[in-house]
């Protein structure tokens, strides 16, 4: 059902995001910082990420949208956006499509390999 899906969605973006931050640490001298940077590093790139994603692929630009998007999964975030949306416009994750880019799972079976 839905709501398991949702629920699912989450969990696996909790268990990404924290470790995306952890592994990325590693980049900065200053653990403290490091973290607060991670995340808003995280947030702000995948809300453009996402925006743009949106954009070209409703601008018909579907051969820029895609490697777009598929590249932006690595941030948790983004797979938390592509899948709130898949969920908000279909009211599920689970779509009959033979298009990878159409299956909301996808991004949450990304966020489970982070």
């Amino acid at each position: 059902d839905e709501l398991s899906q949702f629920c699912t969605m989450l969990v696996y973006w909790g268990l990404a995001s924290t470790s995306f931050a952890y592994v990325g640490s590693f980049v900065f001298s200053h653990a403290s910082s490091a973290q607060q940077l991670m995340m808003t590093l995280n947030t702000i790139l995948s809300l453009l990420l996402v925006a743009l994603t949106l954009f070209t692929a409703y601008a018909g630009l579907e051969v820029i949208s895609t490697p777009i998007m598929f590249f932006s999964m690595l941030l948790p975030n983004c797979s938390l956006g592509f899948s709130m949306w898949t969920f908000i416009q279909d009211g599920t994750l689970l779509k009959d499509s033979t298009k990878i880019q159409d299956d909301g799972m996808f991004p949450c079976y990304v966020m489970l390999a982070e």
